[in-house]
């Protein structure tokens, strides 16, 4: 049985492994992440905060992220979250193109942990994440970024109603901007 419960800060660290997965981090890399991820987390105005974070139990065990939030708060946090990647790990994220903007309720991260994967979990988180952005009144559309290289995320996200909705050039790679 699938549940989806509001993260706290206890959870943190699951929010970092979630967003370190979503993001096909390699196992190395990620634990090196880990502690900037965690902190990023624990904080409450980042991009990746507890406070954006939703998570899936499969029985009662963690199982998957979402982290989603109103696009009016994007830059702001864009700001904050990337001058402490840039101050821990030298990457600069600073001036790249902005993800979301008022008026979209932009879903993040989605990560299924892969023990769990193939379980319908990922399509009820992103329910989960256009439910929100129905509740939220200053948003019009729910968004998100997928890796085109990925063509069964997208048949997924286009399962639960999103649509192409032109490209960005983030990360250092190309990524579908999908709305519904």
């Amino acid at each position: 049985m699938i549940t989806i419960r509001k993260a706290t800060k206890a959870d943190a660290e699951l929010i970092a492994r979630g967003f370190l997965t979503a993001m096909w981090v390699e196992a190395d890399e990620a634990e090196r992440m880990l502690p900037m991820c965690i902190a990023l987390a624990e904080m409450d105005n980042s991009l990746y905060s507890w406070r954006h974070s939703h998570i899936a139990q499969w029985d009662g065990v963690d199982a998957g992220v979402l982290i989603a939030y109103d696009g009016a708060v994007y830059h702001d946090a864009a700001q904050l979250t990337f001058s402490f990647v840039k101050e821990q790990s030298g990457k600069d994220f600073t001036n790249m193109t902005e993800e979301a903007e008022p008026g979209e309720w932009y879903l993040d991260t989605l990560a299924v942990f892969p023990h769990f994967r193939r379980k319908g979990i990922a399509k009820v988180l992103l329910q989960k994440g256009i439910a929100l952005s129905r509740e939220c009144p200053a948003t019009r559309c729910a968004t998100l970024y997928v890796d085109p290289e990925h063509p069964w995320v997208v048949k997924l996200y286009d399962s639960v109603g999103f649509k192409p909705d032109g490209e960005a050039f983030i990360f250092g790679q190309n990524y579908l901007k999908m709305k519904c």
